[in-house]
């Protein structure tokens, strides 16, 4: 374990120890923003703020994680990503045991979403710490877990139940995992979208780079009213994706900026 990630994770420990957690009386989202972006959540905080006005008494709050690509080392930055977003999953649920959940993750935000919750490791990872010991999630948390929506996923498996978007399903992400067993057990509470040419959860495909920029004015309007029907009935089945779907989703609250790729 890296320096920077023992002091990252005791400085995390330490202020969640002090931290009352106030339990959301609607929905309670965790967003996850990609690789570079800016602390907050990022492109994803639109979708954050569209959920918060069609769901009374809700509240979202960003994973503080590093999102880095070198300073730290992206593998650094994912291990560090993913025992954040289990610990405020864990802390939330013992504070709050009957409230709702939903996560949100974009390209590296996705993937230390999805490993958080499968607690599998990625094939392709140099550090294959990176989920060494790390189980799925326990029922007792996942159980309030109403909706995860995921974009770019970096670990996204091939031929995955979950998936949606307009990729082929044949191809994975670069850093696909091998099980996905404890992602396919949210069954039809979660949806990963990943669109053809996404070098990053399409590696198969050639490549088109805005492909991996453009999930949330695509699906933004689907992603919220995906999770408002799971609020109201967490047995409700997700959507079929549509690419052509038009954007809908307030820009409040974002963070955006021009990169020229994100993970």
């Amino acid at each position: 374990m890296s320096a920077f990630l023992a002091a990252a994770l005791l400085a995390s420990l330490v202020v969640a120890s002090n931290h009352t957690i106030e339990c959301a009386p609607g929905l309670q989202i965790f967003v996850a923003r990609g690789t570079e972006e800016r602390p907050g959540p990022g492109v994803s905080g639109a979708i954050a703020e569209a959920v918060l006005n069609e769901i009374s008494g809700s509240a979202f709050q960003a994973i503080d994680y590093p999102a880095s690509n070198k300073d730290p080392v992206y593998f650094d930055s994912v291990r560090n990503g993913i025992h954040v977003v289990r610990q405020s999953l864990i802390d939330y649920t013992e504070a709050c045991p009957n409230g709702k959940i939903a996560l949100l993750g974009y390209s590296q935000g996705a993937q230390i979403t999805a490993n958080a919750l499968s607690g599998t490791v990625v094939a392709w990872s140099p550090y294959p710490e990176t989920g060494k010991n790390l189980d799925s999630l326990d029922d007792d948390v996942t159980k309030n877990i109403v909706a995860v929506a995921l974009f770019g996923d970096p670990s996204l498996a091939p031929k995955a139940k979950y998936r949606k978007g307009t990729a082929n399903p044949d191809f994975e992400g670069v850093f696909h995992r091998h099980n996905s067993s404890g992602l396919d057990a949210l069954g039809g509470r979660l949806v990963s979208y990943c669109d053809a040419g996404d070098v990053f959860c399409d590696a198969g495909s050639d490549p088109v780079i805005p492909a991996h920029l453009h999930y949330h004015e695509t699906y933004g309007a689907e992603v919220v009213e995906f999770f408002v029907r799971q609020y109201e009935d967490p047995d409700s089945s997700a959507p079929s994706p549509s690419a052509s779907a038009t954007p809908s989703v307030s820009e409040s609250g974002a963070t955006r900026r021009a990169m020229p790729f994100r993970w």
